[in-house]
């Protein structure tokens, strides 16, 4: 019965990674970004950022602040829950792929660093099923 209760390491590594990491660096590296490339790249970037600093306050926010009823918590545990809690993810590192596609230059440190996060995500995904 011991067992029951202690969750698998790749559970406990998927969730941290998800609530603390992915979001997070999508947000440096689409800051670095929009500093570092051409008007069409950094509208994506810009996109990616807002849209990851978004997933970020709804998934914080509404508990830091307070407010579990209403029309903001409502929003927040829809967007955040939607498509398996995967809409705030995929639509902030889309956008970033898009920016990274715009580009002159082809594979960038910080595209790499962005495959690489993919990678980790989907890898524990994966070992979670």
């Amino acid at each position: 019965m011991e067992n029951f209760f202690r969750p698998p390491p790749e559970v406990v590594a998927l969730l941290i990674f998800k609530k603390f990491v992915y979001l997070q660096a999508i947000m440096v590296l689409a800051v670095i970004q929009s500093f570092l490339t051409t008007a069409a790249a950094r509208k994506f970037a810009i996109l990616s950022l807002f849209s990851a600093a978004l997933g970020v306050f709804f998934m914080f926010g509404p508990a830091a602040l307070g407010i579990y009823s209403g029309i903001l918590h409502i929003l927040a545990s829809k967007y955040t829950l939607a498509l398996s809690g995967l809409l705030p993810y995929g639509v902030a590192s889309m956008l970033l792929l898009l920016s990274f596609q715009t580009q002159k230059r082809f594979g960038t440190w910080a595209d790499r660093f962005h495959f690489v996060l993919i990678v980790c995500f989907l890898v524990l995904w994966y070992l979670t099923l």
